[in-house]
């Protein structure tokens, strides 16, 4: 490990902070946090990413930002060149001898006649797949003796409205959930069966989930949101302090029922057994 990433790691551990916190408030996943720290920065998505991370780690961190990325800049620079080592050696030519005249000349006397045999036989094919082909066609054309009438399409015609319904179900409208929060209040959302939201909402902060089939939600204090499904205002779904599991279709919110001792909690437990998918 290198001064930059050390000295980041310095700082860090003098503020008493770890690689977890900062990961929560700037987003940045821990793995690239560590990849920071240790200098490994292939381990980084690259160009303006790498430079965006290292500002909010610097800022976190009390830095100042500008001199962390010149160290940063400085810590990917390339090796400098030295002017003292020996030019790259060439590498070996492997091309072919020009031919002399000679040799070209009885190049040419054999593969022509080559050439202009085969350049006989490939017109020779080609006019013999024409009149092969024109046969074919003239042969479909001749009305048969005995050909039956072709059966009218209608059972096509009838099968075809029962094809359409399911095209309509698949264009049917999606799941818009609006969660509006009137004070802080811890929510989880999944939709479809994967997880879309799961924080602590800011007052007045909204997030909006959508989904084909269905939402699910687990609602910390079920008086802190306001719930606008496919652009209609939804009622109250409890009282305050009350923690609630919900479920939101096309139809309508369903109010599930309340796990044991959900009601009186008002933070939902870590390992999401909202649903099986919360």
């Amino acid at each position: 490990m290198g001064d930059f990433g050390e000295n980041l790691r310095r700082q860090r551990e003098a503020l008493g902070v770890d690689l977890e916190a900062i990961s929560a408030v700037t987003k940045i996943s821990v793995r690239l946090l560590q990849a920071i720290e240790g200098e490994q920065f292939e381990r980084l998505p690259g160009g303006v990413f790498n430079l965006n991370f290292v500002r909010q780690y610097a800022r976190h961190l009390r830095l100042d930002e500008e001199k962390i990325i010149a160290g940063y800049r400085q810590a990917t620079a390339p090796p400098p060149v030295d002017p003292q080592a020996p030019p790259p050696r060439a590498a070996p030519s492997t091309q072919w001898p020009v031919l002399s005249a000679v040799r070209q000349q009885r190049w040419l006397r054999l593969w022509v006649p080559v050439g202009l045999l085969v350049l006989a036989l490939v017109l020779a094919l080609a006019g013999g797949w024409r009149r092969w082909r024109a046969a074919q066609v003239t042969a479909v054309a001749l009305p048969k003796a005995a050909s039956p009438v072709p059966p009218a399409p209608a059972p096509l015609a009838q099968a075809q409205p029962a094809e359409a319904a399911p095209r309509a179900e698949v264009g049917a409208a999606p799941v818009n959930l609006e969660i509006r929060a009137t004070q802080a209040v811890w929510v989880s959302a999944a939709a479809d069966g994967q997880i879309r939201l799961r924080e602590t909402m800011k007052p007045n902060q909204s997030q909006l989930v959508t989904a084909e089939k269905q939402i699910w939600l687990w609602i910390g204090d079920a008086a802190s949101v306001v719930l606008t499904l496919n652009g209609k205002p939804q009622p109250a779904i409890g009282e305050k302090g009350h923690v609630k599991r919900v479920v939101c279709t096309r139809e309508g919110i369903r109010i599930l029922a309340p796990a044991a001792g959900a009601e009186s909690s008002s933070t939902p437990p870590a390992d999401g057994r909202a649903s099986p998918n919360l």
